[in-house]
């Protein structure tokens, strides 16, 4: 894949990524003052804003592109687990690392040709 073409893609995969599945915001008590609520807002969008910039950085380490949906599937996952508890700002990095490594771990290598391939710049 050439290197305009590959930028391109993960483009589109990580902008698709990101508007398959978000954390839910609404698992927050209706009770709650403003200043908490918008706390929780708040505490909402940074753990977004993480988990784009975390998973830009995996997909762009990733030569294998068949990893990438799946890695998009592991970012999802670790920010709804991360959610769900008390600092989830913390959590989020050591989740999606884990899972990262798991979906690296289980995937098939491509051949060394193929990834010879992959990276050969297009002005070469």
């Amino acid at each position: 894949m050439q290197i305009q073409t590959r930028i391109s893609y993960l483009e589109r995969l990580f902008t698709r990524s990101c508007l398959e599945t978000s954390v839910v915001v609404d698992r927050a008590p209706r009770l709650l003052p403003t200043t908490g609520r918008s706390q929780r807002d708040r505490t909402h969008t940074q753990l977004h804003q993480l988990k784009r910039q975390l998973l830009r950085v995996a997909l762009e380490a990733t030569p294998q592109t068949h990893l990438f949906k799946r890695l998009c599937g592991a970012a999802n996952q670790a920010a709804e687990r991360a959610w769900e508890t008390d600092f989830p700002l913390l959590v989020f990095p050591c989740l999606f690392e884990e899972l990262v490594a798991a979906v690296r771990q289980t995937s098939p290598q491509p051949a060394p040709e193929v990834a010879a391939a992959l990276w050969t710049p297009a002005f070469a």
